[in-house]
């Protein structure tokens, strides 16, 4: 049984990993590969390496890397100067192997019409399964997916509502990730938290509350991708609060919606429901950390 794990990397990760291993983006595809994995990022190739003792022929891509991407393209006689690299590539992949299922981990980057586009060009995918851990805006992933893994019960409620086929699966820890680790670093902090802190939607709102408790009662120690969050990001929220205040205002002196939607920078904030929040919490921000990279070699 063939199956492909098609994932993404959050590209400042990519960039830092580049960057950090001189002449990597000139090696060939399974060498690039085999050093982004050794850097555990994210799943890295768990799914695959443990699939592939229960009989799986089982195959990764990560799909948004793109150096590692045109190196499989110059390996192949596959042409990727065009802007649509990353589409074109994916599928010409897909389509080499042939595969019986293919596992969707990045849901926001292909949409529905993708999917059914790679099943037509690609006869053999008997199954299409997409992961889904966070919010999601657009449903057509989903629908033209065949199963939605999901470690949040809420969410497999939701999608089962929505009426996909949908099942909970938790999130696991790979020993061999102990394995990689390097004993003998200079400080070793006695309590951390690694991880994303998105404020849109309150997704992360007892999350924030929860990390806020901990800092006043623990040595807490936070390494989060959002530390890079700066003033430009601070200055574009800010104008996103104004722009949502300005239409609440407008609307409570009767100026029809009709004359906002004409206003440039006006006529999106006339749509939100909620107001905008600035994008780290003014309390937390002073005790977040960036997240460790790979150290240069």
């Amino acid at each position: 049984m063939k199956l492909v794990k098609l994932s993404t990397a959050y590209p400042a990760y990519l960039q830092k990993i580049y960057q950090s291993i001189p002449g990597l983006s000139d090696k060939p595809y399974s060498q690039q590969q085999e050093e982004i994995f050794a850097d555990v990022f994210g799943t890295a190739d768990f799914w695959t390496s443990a699939l592939k003792p229960l009989g799986y022929d089982a195959t990764e891509i990560l799909a948004n890397a793109e150096p590692l991407q045109k190196a499989w393209a110059r390996e192949n006689d596959v042409p990727s100067d065009g802007p649509d690299w990353f589409y074109h590539l994916v599928t010409r992949q897909i389509r080499q192997i042939s595969p019986d299922i293919v596992l969707l981990t990045e849901y926001n980057k292909f949409p529905g019409s993708w999917i059914r586009d790679l099943r037509a060009a690609v006869p053999f995918i008997r199954l299409v399964v997409v992961w889904c851990g966070a919010p999601f805006s657009d449903h057509s992933v989903f629908a033209a997916s065949d199963l939605v893994l999901t470690c949040i019960p809420e969410l497999r409620e939701r999608f089962r509502k929505l009426g996909f086929c949908s099942e909970h699966i938790d999130h696991s820890f790979n020993p061999s990730v102990l394995e990689r680790l390097d004993p003998y670093t200079d400080s070793r902090p006695d309590f951390t938290f690694v991880g994303q802190i998105n404020r849109p939607n309150d997704f992360h709102y007892d999350r924030e509350k929860l990390l806020l408790q901990l800092l006043k009662n623990t040595p807490l120690t936070i390494f989060s991708p959002s530390s890079a969050l700066g003033l430009r990001d601070e200055f574009m929220a800010s104008l996103r609060i104004g722009a949502y205040d300005l239409v609440r205002l407008a609307r409570g002196a009767r100026i029809p919606d009709s004359f906002l939607a004409g206003i440039p920078g006006i006529s999106s904030a006339a749509k939100w429901t909620g107001r905008p929040r600035m994008p780290v919490n003014r309390d937390l921000k002073e005790h977040l950390l960036p997240e460790r990279g790979k150290k240069p070699r």
